[in-house]
């Protein structure tokens, strides 16, 4: 495995201001996307602000020509300024994503080494102006200008520090170049040193401010994400546990209203859905007025079939009570495939008894469904030998059919269905009765 290490103390320096180790091979630091994205922006404000300082330069410099501030002509200062303009927007060409993305090491390497060549060519329009005004003005704009960029990146402190020092090493430039023909006079050079000073002061506490605002907006965005974060996470568990809720509530709903031995709806959820569909069935015949049907059979109503085990206190006292809970089961098992439609309602009424509940249904339609039912039970084939019907288990139907008597209460259509249950028992068993209204 190839070894990362910086080349030199310079490097290693070097890595650290720009955020990435470098690779011994390729000089290519690890920068990732967002902090190459930051270091672009930053390289882009730094071209516009020099681009401006050096077109702000040429308009001082106009004036100063136009009052006799400077000795110098137009011509011998417009060079300086189109090489500052130009090496200014130079660096903007390298600052492609795509070229920074394949070569990040050119990033910290251009903007110091085109702001150096700025500054020597402000250095040099300071000695051919042989420290005048000009000079004066030109340095002070160029001191707010790097103030502006050493405060966008480092902050108030640094950037005082840095405009102190250069205004230092400006004002011992100017002593040790000055000569008896300089413009400037004791009283004016205090005055520019003063003025610098008073800049770099001015800006540094501009500068924090700025970064402290910056710092706070940040700090403030990050708190806000952090409670929509929490405001998620809470929304989230919220909703799982609303959903558990409903799923407890489902199965809570679903357990009361099925019986627990067959699986089938128990008498409560039959209760409920009688006299939901017997009502329903009443509202609409009393809407239908008198259209009727001149064929009952062909008449769509509410069917009930009241359904009983044929001897099956005889079965669990031969079988036990194992076998004919298993028994009732599978019977009920196939009263509920007899049912073909989603509405149907096939329910344990009690005991060995079941309901079979069978909205907008016509006569014959209630009569084939019993008659499946009976044969399902058959294709069972149970065994019970102490039958009196059959050596297999049979059931008994009672059928009550509501088609136009919206008169009958639910009580009365519930005993049609028993009474001929009663009736089919008592005709010999294993067989269907069906009692309509009178």
């Amino acid at each position: 495995m190839e070894a990362t290490m910086p080349l030199c103390p310079i490097a290693d320096r070097f890595v650290r201001l720009t955020g990435g180790p470098l690779s011994f091979g390729s000089l290519a630091p690890v920068v990732s996307p967002a902090s190459l994205e930051r270091k672009l922006h930053l390289g882009r404000r730094v071209t516009r602000a020099s681009a401006l300082f050096w077109l702000l330069l040429g308009l001082l410099a106009v004036l100063a020509i136009d009052l006799g501030l400077t000795r110098l002509g137009l011509w011998d200062i417009m060079p300086l300024i189109g090489l500052g303009v130009l090496l200014a927007l130079s660096m903007q060409t390298f600052f492609k994503p795509r070229l920074m993305s394949r070569q990040p090491v050119l990033l910290p390497l251009i903007t110091p080494v085109a702001i150096g060549l700025q500054f020597l060519v402000l250095m040099q329009l300071i000695r051919i102006d042989e420290y005048g005004y000009l000079s004066a003005f030109g340095s002070l704009l160029g001191l707010v200008t790097l103030q502006c960029y050493l405060g966008i990146q480092y902050g108030g402190r640094i950037s005082f520090l840095v405009g102190v020092a250069l205004t230092l090493v400006l004002h011992s430039l100017y002593l040790v170049g000055r000569t008896e023909s300089s413009l400037f006079q004791p009283e004016e050079e205090f005055l520019c040193v003063g003025s610098a000073l008073a800049i770099c002061s001015v800006m540094a506490m501009a500068n924090s401010f700025q970064r402290g605002r910056r710092d706070g907006l940040a700090h403030l965005y990050k708190q806000q994400a952090e409670q929509t974060r929490l405001i998620r996470r809470q929304r989230q568990a919220l909703d799982l546990r609303s959903r558990a809720l409903l799923e407890a509530n489902e199965n809570l709903r679903q357990v009361s209203l099925s019986d627990g031995l067959t699986g089938v709806a128990n008498r409560r959820c039959f209760d409920e859905s009688l006299h939901r569909e017997w009502f329903r069935h009443t509202r609409g015949t009393a809407r239908s007025g008198q259209q009727r049907v001149s064929d009952s059979a062909e008449r769509p109503g509410l069917g009930l079939l009241l359904v009983d085990i044929d001897a099956f206190k005889a079965y669990n006292d031969r079988y036990g009570h194992m076998a004919g809970d298993d028994c009732l089961c599978r019977v009920a098992g196939a009263i509920r495939r007899a049912t073909l439609r989603l509405g149907d309602l096939a329910a344990r009424y009690g005991g060995e008894e079941f309901a079979v509940l069978l909205p907008e249904t016509t006569l014959e339609g209630t009569e084939n469904v019993a008659l499946r039912v009976m044969a399902n039970i058959e294709e069972l084939n149970i065994p019970h030998e102490d039958s009196p019907v059959a050596s297999i288990v049979t059931v008994s139907i009672g059928i009550a059919h509501l088609g136009e008597a919206p008169h009958l209460e639910v009580a009365a259509f519930l005993g049609m269905a028993d009474q001929a249950l009663y009736q089919a028992k008592n005709q010999g068993r294993n067989r269907i009765i069906v009692r309509l209204p009178a």
